[in-house]
């Protein structure tokens, strides 16, 4: 006679109901019948009936105690045909009964407000009776939950951390898929998160990745080109824009009220009373410009004149000495909470 077959079993929660699907190559099932065994001593510790034609077992929640009996047990089953005539018990089907492990995310709740272009999301995973956490997969959907990157499969799991990057402003969604040693399934489900920055923090990061499977090399950057847009043709000498008697302008891609830092370069800078660099908002209450003043003795002082939306400031480099043509000037601006840092450097030493 016929008798039910049990597919392989995944390791269960025994606090949650679970399908046992099984195949049965006799007639019509009126009913079906299951046997749960302790898998240490062969004690019967559940049997039940339902009374449909499915092809699966529909356990209910808490029928085994894990904490008595542990945690393997072995699972038979045996239908009842329209004829009420019973088939065999099944061959034993060893499974695994856990209790619900913990999956999320530690350091990101939902609806979680992120202030650059990247964070690092890390997973808290803990079950009861040491369960092994076998792989993760981690994901980023958009704001309308389509999948935009996957990190793959990863086996090694010393650490439950990963960094999401080349975020732009906006809402994106997280999520966290992992599979224990005997296949249990944990998923974090869609986490919020909502990117909010003006420029990224870390802004000269290029992130590659090696996409094994399908042979290539995947990067990312949040590196943003701010680009000329006028009419007005530059020359290049060594890698250098010629600005004399031209001015450069860049009218887009940024805001000036946050915390910034500008480093601005060129040579032929020994000159008097010019304006090297300049930048506001378009109400003229944000932004800072750069000029210059060469004293009777020939030693020149550099000039940061700066607002910050309520006040105006002055800092002033060190006195310097006479420049020559070549010699390379960096001025160094950083602005924080609309303090401004202001820093002169000839030929890459800082001038004090």
């Amino acid at each position: 006679m016929a008798k039910p077959v049990i597919y392989n079993l995944d390791a269960m929660s025994y606090e949650t109901e679970n399908i046992i699907p099984f195949t049965y190559s006799g007639g019509l099932i009126k009913s079906s019948s299951i046997r749960i065994s302790s898998a240490v001593d062969n004690r019967v510790v559940y049997e039940g009936t339902q009374n449909n034609g499915i092809t699966q077992y529909e356990l209910p929640a808490n029928v085994v105690n894990v904490e008595q009996d542990g945690t393997q047990y072995y699972i038979q089953i045996r239908v009842t045909d329209n004829d009420n005539i019973k088939s065999s018990w099944s061959d034993i089907r060893f499974a695994y009964f856990i209790s619900t492990p913990t999956f999320r995310f530690s350091n990101i709740r939902d609806d979680s407000v992120i202030k650059q272009s990247y964070f690092d999301a890390e997973l808290l995973y803990y079950q009861l009776e040491d369960e092994l956490l076998h792989n993760v997969i981690y994901y980023l959907y958009d704001s309308s939950k389509t999948l935009l990157v996957t990190s793959g499969i990863i086996y090694n799991l010393n650490t439950l951390s990963y960094t999401y990057n080349g975020l732009v402003d906006g809402i994106y969604y997280i999520r966290a898929k992992g599979e224990t040693v005997h296949g249990y399934k944990v998923d974090t489900g869609y986490v919020k998160v909502t990117i909010d920055y003006v420029t990224p923090e870390t802004f000269s990061n290029f992130y590659l990745y090696n996409d094994y499977i399908n042979g290539y090399i995947r990067y990312e950057t949040n590196i943003i080109s701010i680009d000329y847009h006028g009419d007005e043709e530059f020359e290049y000498e060594d890698g250098y824009i010629n600005l004399i008697e031209k001015t450069l302008i860049y009218d887009r891609g940024y805001r000036v009220n946050d915390d910034c830092v500008f480093i601005i370069k060129g040579k032929d800078m020994y000159r008097s009373e010019v304006t090297f660099f300049e930048l506001l908002d378009g109400e003229h209450k944000y932004g800072f410009r750069i000029t210059s003043y060469i004293y009777d003795d020939d030693r020149i002082r550099y000039k940061l004149m700066a607002t910050n939306g309520l006040d105006d400031y002055v800092l002033y480099s060190p006195s310097i000495e006479p420049l020559d043509h070549e010699d390379l000037v960096a001025f160094f601006v950083k602005k924080v909470k609309d303090i401004y840092l202001f820093k002169v450097y000839v030929n890459e030493v800082e001038v004090v």
